[in-house]
């Protein structure tokens, strides 16, 4: 098994750090913030540096950047400072091209970026959070082939897709789990603006949300659009309009409009009366 370096030890690399320590693998970390005795059960303060020196990466074969985008540039300047002849180094942005490490691939490195299609909320998240997840590559493929190794008996798929292909997943992940918090919360005030205390959005929406990601990953989107837009109601929809009208702001009707007008304009949906409701919702614009 590889020796592995993790530079960045906040959400996700503190929880990179611990799936590889659950592989068998000998992890050390680069980190700038002090080390805290909760580090413990997943790195000992032995293995912790506050910042890159030749001790760390002369025991690395294999070195993850799990650092915020504009910071990657600073670690490749400080990494090309050292002798990396066979080192394998990947950054796990989801956006940021591969060839940003390709300083270091002059040096005799391999280089490649490996990004997890997973979110992680809080750092330290047990190893169990990243199995049966996909993860994009684009790089060497030596790396993709030992990346599978570590981590296929998690059921980790890893595939490997160019740069449009690395801007395109990433976009969409970001779409379908981080505006999808944001709904989350426009949900939350709805829910807050009818004076409901006694139970949480979260709560009360749960199994409604965990069976739409059911349906999402088990079936074609043709069957799983429900509600009153795919049966054409358009009494329910106005019904909603005036509720956000008297409640909320303009820019929470004008958010269900695009949201409404962006599933009419999808064929894929089998929605009722599609071309009177595109009508009403043009209406709406003026």
């Amino acid at each position: 098994m590889p020796r592995a370096l993790v530079i960045g030890f906040g959400k996700l690399g503190s929880s990179l750090t611990r799936f590889l320590i659950h592989a068998q693998i000998k992890v050390q970390v680069v980190d700038p913030k002090p080390y805290d005795p909760s580090f413990e059960p997943v790195v000992k303060k032995k293995d912790y540096f506050e910042k890159l020196s030749a001790q760390p990466l002369a025991h690395a074969d294999l070195i993850f950047i799990c650092v915020r985008d504009d910071q990657i540039s600073g670690i490749v300047r400080a990494l090309k400072s050292f002798p990396l002849k066979n080192k394998r180094i990947v950054h796990t942005s989801g956006v940021t091209d591969a060839d940003v490490l390709e300083p270091l691939r002059k040096q005799g490195a391999s280089v490649g970026s490996f990004h997890p299609l997973q979110t992680f909320n809080v750092p330290l998240l047990p190893a169990e959070h990243w199995h049966s997840i996909y993860c994009t590559f684009q790089g060497d493929a030596e790396i993709q082939s030992e990346l599978q190794e570590i981590f296929r008996p998690a059921g980790v798929k890893i595939i490997a897709v160019n740069r449009t292909q690395k801007e395109a997943i990433h976009l969409a992940a970001v779409v379908s789990a981080n505006f999808q918090v944001a709904l989350y919360a426009w949900a939350s005030e709805i829910i807050k603006q009818a004076g409901l205390e006694n139970i949480t959005a979260g709560r009360l929406l749960a199994p409604l949300v965990e069976q739409t990601a059911k349906n999402f990953s088990q079936r074609p989107l043709n069957e799983i659009l429900s509600g009153p837009l795919q049966r054409g109601d358009l009494s329910s929809i106005r019904r909603h309009l005036n509720f956000l009208s008297e409640n909320s702001d303009e820019l929470s009707v004008r958010l269900y409009r695009l949201l409404s007008e962006k599933l009419l304009q999808n064929e894929d949906f089998n929605i009722q009366d599609r071309k009177r409701l595109q009508e009403f919702f043009k209406g709406l614009e003026k």
